[in-house]
């Protein structure tokens, strides 16, 4: 469960605090685990959202955000264990397609989405 969910804090706060904060010109020079760390520490960043503004606003192409049906998608074509945790699958799928993880996970979310369509 994402820490916005538990907090009940707005994405929009948090992204304010980025900005003000000047965090995104900071981050922008850090490593994926110490860039997610540091935008862990804001109120509503959970793993989910940190790992959407590495992929999409700091090309951290080696990783990929992973929402309920994006793990459903990994867990199913991989016959992994539905119950892995986030830091795990996101190791297995990073171990996986390497530099190219975003592009699988998006890839690999929306055949799903638009399978049955």
């Amino acid at each position: 469960m994402d820490h916005l969910s538990r907090s009940g804090e707005s994405p929009e706060k948090s992204v304010g605090e980025l900005i003000s904060n000047n965090l995104s010109k900071n981050i922008s020079k850090l490593d994926y685990e110490s860039a997610k760390s540091e935008l862990l520490k804001l109120n509503g960043i959970g793993d989910k959202v940190a790992d959407c503004i590495l992929v999409f606003s700091l090309a951290h192409d080696h990783i990929t955000p992973l929402d309920l049906w994006a793990k459903r998608a990994f867990t199913h074509t991989y016959n992994l264990d539905e119950k892995i945790s986030y830091k795990e699958l996101l190791k297995f799928i990073t171990k996986y397609y390497g530099q190219y993880s975003a592009w699988a996970g998006q890839f690999l979310f929306e055949y799903f989405r638009l399978k049955d369509k």
